[in-house]
């Protein structure tokens, strides 16, 4: 089981690090780490020196046995849970091990290695595949010799890590925008005969969308010179007439939205103000009546924005408004102009933001 001394102590065959004549090592072995001015030598002499032995398959257990009888080290066995991984072999020996170098058979692969996990140093031989299955000395003597490599090369002094160059600050964005959009707009009364198309000029505070998805707005929009005409029937003793109804709209917007890609979708609540002027005026221009309104208006509004590059977009929408107040003009007992409590209203605009 893991932990298990495997030594044998028989002096016919020690190794260099026992009384034996030391052999000479076998060409090929590649080194981990490199070696120079900045090593330092491993252990003093005569110190007791300690490896874990690692088997991947029970072939490589004839082999290990040899090993512990031609080397004057104490062996212990360990069972590694990756054994044919070397850094997991080495991450694990450095955590748990207290042997300060570890020996790893894989004659399936013919190959031995030579670990030490202080400072990351890898040795190994690669092996004859028909001398490594039947000649366990031969992988045995192998491993001695890269023991003995390991022992003797000095311990590789890791260089301390430079701290990173410190970065340099960068100002964080504003979170909110400044937008501004001109278009047009329509007010359709859907229970009476209003129909108006109007300019539009908006200004907007927005929420910076480079920073989320989501974004706020609020806006002020004036639409203006918004125009309609119509003719009036005549009546006993009332000649031909042509009323005509004058609006302007200022908006007060509060703006959700939520970006999707170049497009980003609005939901918008409006409180509206209509400063409304009615005149009437005979075929030769004199005014026969004239009246003027003020009323406020509730609004939601759904729009679509897509972004064309530059802080510019193009953006139409539709909603629905409801005027509590609305009533028609009255021009003798004519109504005239009746927008009805309901009106749909739509938009469409250009506009540019700092964003």
């Amino acid at each position: 089981m893991d932990g298990d001394l495997v030594q044998d102590r028989s002096p016919a065959r020690r190794s260099s690090l026992g009384t034996a004549p030391r052999p000479r090592v076998l060409p090929g072995l590649l080194l981990a780490c490199a070696l120079g001015p900045l090593l330092r030598p491993v252990a003093a002499p005569g110190q007791t020196i300690a490896a874990a032995v690692v088997t991947v398959g029970e072939a490589d257990k004839a082999a290990a046995a040899e090993f512990s009888g031609i080397v004057d080290a104490a062996v212990v066995l360990r069972r590694p849970g990756a054994p044919r991984d070397t850094d997991a072999v080495m991450g694990q020996a450095g955590r748990e091990w207290p042997e300060a170098y570890v020996v790893v058979f894989d004659v399936a692969d013919a190959v031995v290695r030579v670990l030490r996990p202080q400072d990351g140093l890898v040795l190994y031989r690669p092996l004859d595949a028909d001398v490594a299955r039947n000649s366990p000395y031969t992988a045995a003597l192998a491993a001695a010799e890269l023991l003995d490599l390991a022992v003797t090369t000095p311990l590789a002094r890791i260089a301390a890590v430079p701290p990173p160059p410190a970065t340099e600050r960068r100002p964080v964005p504003p979170c909110w925008a400044l937008g501004l959009a001109v278009g047009g707009t329509s007010v359709v009364g859907l229970a009476g005969d209003l129909a108006l198309v109007q300019p539009v000029v908006a200004i907007e505070l927005l929420l910076d969308r480079r920073r989320s998805d989501w974004f706020g707005a609020l806006s002020l929009a004036g639409a203006l010179a918004g125009l309609q005409q119509r003719n009036l029937p005549e009546r006993i003793g009332i000649g031909p007439r042509a009323a005509t109804l004058d609006r302007d709209d200022l908006i007060l917007q509060a703006t959700l939205g939520r970006g999707i890609g170049p497009a980003a979708l609005l939901l918008s609540l409006e409180l509206g103000f209509a400063f409304t002027r009615f005149t009437v005026r005979e075929p030769t221009g004199a005014v026969l009546d004239r009246a003027r309104r003020a009323a406020g208006w509730l609004g939601l509004t759904a729009t679509v924005r897509l972004d064309l590059g530059a802080g510019f977009f193009l953006q139409a929408g539709t909603g629905v408004a409801w005027a509590p107040e609305s009533r028609p003009f009255v021009q003798g007992s004519d109504p005239v102009f009746d927008a009805g409590a309901f009106q749909l209203r739509g938009h469409l605009a250009v506009g540019w933001d700092s964003a």
